[in-house]
Order: C-alpha cells, then sequence, then structure tokens
C-alpha cells in the first residue's frame, strides 16, 4: 500500500461506534486507513468494500506488544490475516478482509459478555483512582491544619508536590476511563442472541476442573456459548457430545510480569491466542488467563494449531516463568517497604519537627499494610497460576508422547 495514493484527514474520533461506521464508510469509498495518530487519520487507496474495519475497546500491556482484552479484540490482533493500525487510547483499530472477517468467530453472547468484564474491570480502576485522589487531599488538608502556621516556601512546596501527585493520579485514570466509555458505546448495542437458556456459577471451580467440566457438559447435551471472564457460564441445549471445549492459557505467563528486567514478550505466544486463530473455533469467552471455545465434535483433540510438544515446551516455560516471580515479587517489596522508612526517617520526620506538620505516619502505615496483603495475594496468585500452567503443560506432554 506504500505506492498507493494516500490522503490524510483531520478528525476527532467520537463514540466507538461512530469512529468504527466512519471508517467503514471511507473504506467502501475505497480509502483504507492505514496509520492513526491522535486526531491524524491516513488513508491509503484501495479496492472499495474489500475491506472491513473493527474499533474495539482493548486492554494493552505496557511495551504494546499484546492485545489483553476483551475476547473481540484478541481474536482480531492475532488472527494472521488482520492488519492491526492501531491499539493506542483503549481503542484497536484493525483492517481484515471482508470475505474473511475474524470477528464472526466470536459468539454474539462471549463477545458480549467481554465487554461487560472490560467495564467492570475499568471502573474499578477509575473509581481506585477517584479514591487515592480524595485520600490525598484529605490527608493534606487535615495535616497542614492541624500545623502551625507555615513559612510561604513550605505551603508552596506541599501545594506543587499534591497536584502533582493529583496529576498524576488523574493521568492514570484517563485511559481505563476512555475503555469504559468505549465498552459501553459498545454495549448499547443489543445482541441479536436469543435469551439464554441455562445460566450456572462456577466460583469454586480449580482450573483444571473447569476445563474438565466443560467438557461433562458438552458430553450431557449442554454447550457453553459465553463466560463472563470470572465464574458465571452460559449454555445452550444441543446433542450430547455435538461440542469439544477447549480452555487455553492467555496472559500471566505468557507477558513480562515487570516492566523493567524483564525479558521481551513479544516472542511468547500463549496457547489460548493460538486457539483464536483456528477457522473451525468458535470463541465463547476470555478472561485475563483463559480462552473458551468450542467446535463442531471431531476425531481429533481439539488444540491450538502445531505440535503438541511445542504447545507443551511453551506452557512448561510459562509456568517456570511464573514460579520465578515469586521470589522478585517478595523482593520488590521489601525494597519498596525500605524505600518508605528511609523516606520517613530522612525526609518526613525531621521535616515534621521542624514545621509541626502531623499525620505522615497514619497515612503512610495503612498503605504498607495494604501492601503487605496485597503482596500476600499475589504470591496466592501466581502459585495457582503456575500450578495450572504445569498440569496443562503435563496434559500435551501426555498427548505428545501417545502420537509417538
Amino acid at each position: 500500500m506504500a505506492d498507493q495514493p494516500t490522503q490524510v484527514i483531520v478528525r476527532s474520533p467520537g463514540s466507538v461506534l461512530d469512529h468504527e461506521a466512519w471508517l467503514n464508510q471511507m473504506a467502501d469509498q475505497g480509502w483504507l486507513i492505514t496509520t492513526l495518530w491522535g486526531t491524524r487519520h491516513t488513508f491509503a487507496a484501495a479496492a472499495p468494500g474489500a475491506w472491513r474495519v473493527h474499533v474495539e475497546p482493548c486492554v494493552r500491556t505496557a511495551n504494546r506488544h499484546r492485545i489483553l482484552g476483551p475476547v473481540s479484540a484478541i481474536t482480531l490482533a492475532n488472527d494472521p490475516g488482520t492488519h492491526v493500525v492501531s491499539s493506542a487510547a483503549g481503542r484497536l483499530i484493525a483492517v481484515c478482509p471482508a470475505a474473511a472477517d475474524p470477528s464472526d468467530r466470536v459468539h454474539p453472547l462471549g463477545r458480549a459478555e467481554g465487554y461487560r468484564a472490560l467495564a467492570r474491570t475499568s471502573r474499578s480502576e477509575v473509581l481506585m483512582c477517584l479514591a487515592l485522589l480524595i485520600a490525598v487531599l484529605v490527608a493534606v488538608t487535615l495535616s497542614l491544619a492541624a500545623a502551625r502556621p507555615l513559612p510561604l516556601p513550605t505551603v508552596l512546596f506541599s501545594s506543587v508536590m499534591t497536584g502533582l501527585l493529583c496529576g498524576l493520579l488523574l493521568l492514570i485514570a484517563t485511559t481505563p476511563w476512555r475503555i469504559l466509555a468505549a465498552a459501553r458505546d459498545r454495549l448499547c448495542v443489543p445482541s441479536p442472541w436469543p435469551e439464554p437458556t441455562h445460566a450456572v456459577r462456577g466460583s469454586r471451580l480449580t482450573d483444571v476442573a473447569r476445563a474438565e467440566w466443560l467438557n461433562d457438559q458438552a458430553a450431557r447435551g449442554w454447550a457453553v456459548i459465553s463466560f463472563d471472564g470470572r465464574d458465571e457460564y452460559t449454555f445452550e441445549p444441543s446433542q450430547p457430545g455435538q461440542y469439544q471445549i477447549a480452555v487455553e492459557a492467555i496472559g500471566s505467563g505468557f507477558i513480562a510480569p515487570y516492566l523493567i528486567g524483564s525479558a521481551p514478550d513479544s516472542n511468547w505466544v500463549a496457547p489460548g491466542e493460538m486457539l483464536t486463530t483456528l477457522p473451525d473455533a468458535e470463541i465463547v469467552g476470555a478472561s485475563s488467563t483463559w480462552v473458551i471455545a468450542r467446535r463442531v465434535a471431531q476425531a481429533s483433540p481439539f488444540t491450538p494449531p502445531g505440535r503438541p510438544a511445542d504447545i507443551a515446551q511453551a506452557y512448561a516455560a510459562a509456568a517456570d516463568r511464573t514460579h520465578r516471580a515469586i521470589p522478585r515479587t517478595a523482593v520488590v517489596t521489601v525494597l519498596v517497604a525500605v524505600l518508605v522508612l528511609l523516606y520517613l526517617a530522612f525526609v518526613w520526620f525531621p521535616w515534621s519537627r521542624s514545621t509541626g506538620v502531623s499525620g505522615g505516619t497514619s497515612v503512610l502505615a495503612p498503605l504498607l499494610f495494604f501492601q503487605l496483603a496485597m503482596t500476600i495475594r499475589q504470591w496466592a496468585k501466581l502459585a495457582r497460576r503456575a500450578g495450572a500452567l504445569r498440569a496443562w503443560a503435563d496434559r500435551y506432554f501426555q498427548l505428545a508422547d501417545a502420537r509417538m
């Protein structure tokens, strides 16, 4: 397309639905989006009506290599025939041939559940940022109010630092707010699928037990058609054994666990991402760590493309990376705690004694306890994740041995 005529249009993207409709209108007129920078859209000449443009809400890794959700965006980003134009500002813009649209492989109910899960997560992130913002403002106000009259430089310094911290929190909240708005736009479109016939919550299922349970339900004549990313599964009646169910991993273990000092994750292809590329697979849902798909039963096992031995090696490597992340999480926690204590000893307490400002420990102590609780929770999650990935690796090693 580099040798084709191009044109540049500066236009505000607007809502997700309006943006997608306009880009497809341009594609029908023979102008296909090639790059997007802010409001600057660059188009190249193409065959009218030959391409389909998708605009999806999305979450990506910090290094922009991977799309983490929702399931519709994951399917588009990993399709070999689809070109990703942009994933900035919480929107995935992808171009695919109109005759082979990968989004057709995503079940309508599963797609809607992906939007709901994304909206739920983004809303929580926005509320957390706002809660921290309010806590900072309240703590600073109470501390300054309880202090004796302060010199003007101290007041200015405190105001500037508080403003910078509040601005940082608002900046962090910008992306999840955009994602929330995009997910809500998508949810405004009603699903064409009829009401679900059977919804079940499986909150006590382990990862291994869930895969076995879903296949057991399919063998009994209940095929899963959607998964909300947490613990709710929707089924439809089918012929017993009509469908095979596959549950494959994405996310943790296949992306870098830390921004600093981690190996690039661009080559850590997750089996769940490969599963979405199968033309006969119907994707019914995804969480941040697993993709669930179904297909009409065949004689061969329902697995991602590739040799079972290679898939087993991918799972084993991911389990090893996850296991190694546990002690590193402990080291990071200890370093953060030491830095906070050094700040209290050499910065806060001397400044507090000289100005009469109090309340620093009452704010920082709960934060330290909160961090410790979150670290312990993270250790437990990493341990469970490593065990699940190892179980999937053993399964594929057995499958590889059976084929030899």
